[in-house]
């Protein structure tokens, strides 16, 4: 993926609307913010000039889903929790395919790319500027 389409995915991010989504499980929609945030830990600021800073662009992930998890009265504790479990299972998924010795780099490169193409496309469902709403 060229450096003008990751910039152009990352400057989406901006706004989220995981509230809209009636018809879409919570489950599934922890899980896109937590492979949101995983997604933008990739890309680090010096890198990265023309977009929101990563604090920035992770913050908006993580504020649209702990607002819809109050909204469903989850407290704030447990809402850190629900998340950072989140997160920490989306990180081990993506770091999971490079551990793996038996795979070849072909497989690992479909693995990565599966796994990319499951965040983009639940960023863009949840982004008001970018599918479903």
């Amino acid at each position: 993926m060229n450096k003008f389409i990751k910039k152009l995915m990352l400057v989406m991010l901006l706004a989220v609307n995981l509230g809209s989504q009636a018809d879409d499980s919570i489950t599934d929609k922890v899980n896109c913010a937590a492979d949101a945030i995983v997604f933008n830990l990739m890309f680090a600021d010096k890198d990265n000039p023309d977009i929101p800073p990563q604090n920035e662009r992770i913050a908006v992930w993580d504020n649209a889903i702990t607002g819809e998890l109050i909204k469903l009265g989850k407290s704030p504790a447990k809402v850190k929790n629900i998340l950072a479990d989140a997160v920490k299972k989306s990180r081990e998924e993506l770091a999971e395919i490079y551990k793996d010795k038996s795979t070849t780099k072909s497989e690992q490169k479909e693995k990565f790319d599966n796994w990319w193409l499951k965040a983009t496309r639940c960023i863009k469902k949840y982004s008001k500027n970018g599918g479903a709403k």
